[in-house]
């Protein structure tokens, strides 16, 4: 099972954590897609410098305090949930999401 938390604290996104890997290697791709898409977003295309950590079948992406009030880091982590919820819409069997606020 895939575990997924998403951080927020005062409504804004302030990162995710994945763990695990699903039985289905379709679902797990699709999931891995929408995260590291977010993360390459945020790092290489806005130039910021989020906390990240990446091993098998785990990643974490940690927004810096300063950058969490900025527009397109909303959007992209926003668009980012939005892609997660409709992934594993139907996959509840294999994937857990979970928003944890105040993170």
């Amino acid at each position: 099972m895939t575990k997924i938390n998403i951080y927020k604290k005062s409504g804004l996104f302030t990162g995710f954590e994945l763990d695990g890997h699903t039985e289905k290697e379709v679902l797990c791709a699709a999931i891995s897609t929408a995260t590291q898409m977010t993360v390459l977003g945020i790092k290489d295309e806005l130039k910021l410098n989020p906390f990240i950590k990446v091993s098998d079948g785990y990643l974490k992406l940690i927004i810096d305090e300063k950058d969490v009030k900025n527009e397109k880091v909303q959007l992209l982590m926003k668009t980012c949930y939005d892609t997660l919820k409709q992934i594993i819409k139907n996959q509840k069997k294999y994937v857990k999401l979970e928003v944890k606020e105040n993170v």
